[in-house]
């Protein structure tokens, strides 16, 4: 990767995937050109688009407001399997899309196994997710 791959991406790092520079998901807004670029639109285009041919951009993100949904609530919950076999982790894991309220799973090291991101438009409601289906 040139100077130029290196410094819009860090560009768009900094600004939390592309708010900023790249605002739509057709692709770069250069509207105001990066000042390590001299102001370059063109040059800041031009690299924005190799980066996605090249695959090291593979695509933009609508960032929405939970609260503006109705999910006003949210809660990372650690989980501890109680068997580690492959059924039990297989059936975990098919289980896990079924359950609107998990947005996000991720695999950790310590005492628990698992953290999960849910949301909930209350307090109640997220009480609920994790007893019933957990």
């Amino acid at each position: 990767m040139d100077c130029l791959g290196r410094i819009l991406l860090r560009r768009i790092g900094a600004r939390h995937g592309c708010s900023g520079y790249c605002r739509s998901s057709a692709g770069c807004d250069f509207s105001s050109g990066p000042r390590e670029l001299g102001g370059h639109q063109h040059r800041a285009r031009a690299g924005c688009r190799q980066l996605e041919y090249a695959g090291v951009i593979r695509g933009y993100t609508a960032i929405v407001d939970p609260v503006q949904v109705g999910l006003k609530v949210q809660a990372f919950v650690q989980v501890k399997l109680k068997r580690h076999t492959a059924e039990r982790i297989g059936g975990f894991q098919r289980e896990l899309p079924a359950i609107r309220e998990i947005i996000s799973c991720y695999a950790i090291s310590g005492a628990h196994d698992l953290m999960l991101q849910i949301v909930a438009p209350d307090l109640d409601a997220l009480t609920g997710v994790a007893p019933k289906t957990l």
